[in-house]
């Protein structure tokens, strides 16, 4: 059964992509134990990197003009591989709080997975 779609509201946009940026800014040092930031830094700027590369694909498919034949360098990025991604650890002040991170991940992973879907059900 097809899923209807609304065409008016879309779901994340770029101000949802913002707010997540500032939150990113503001994750705190783990004194003893963290995620390496070497790391998390270069995979959060894919994994939103990701997110607006959906979000343009959105508002095209929207719009009824056809998505890209092919995802750039963030293809790899699915909300199965964001919860699949393991980071090294970092000690002694050297990382970011294991907490903040996997919670933000989450949100990474919920957006994405929205924004799948509504491109899947805006194609069909």
């Amino acid at each position: 059964m097809s899923q209807l779609i609304d065409r008016s509201h879309p779901g994340p946009t770029e101000l949802d992509v913002r707010a997540l940026d500032v939150r990113r800014r503001r994750f705190h040092v783990a004194w003893f134990q963290g995620y390496r930031k070497e790391d998390v830094d270069p995979y959060l700027d894919e994994a939103v990197d990701a997110i607006r590369e959906r979000i343009q694909e959105n508002a095209s498919l929207r719009a009824g003009l056809p998505g890209p034949d092919q995802r750039r360098d963030t293809e790899g990025v699915t909300p199965f591989d964001v919860q699949a991604r393991q980071f090294e650890m970092a000690h002694l002040g050297r990382g970011y709080k294991m907490r903040e991170v996997d919670e933000y991940l989450d949100d990474v992973t919920d957006m994405l997975s929205q924004l799948e879907a509504e491109n899947e059900a805006l194609r069909a």
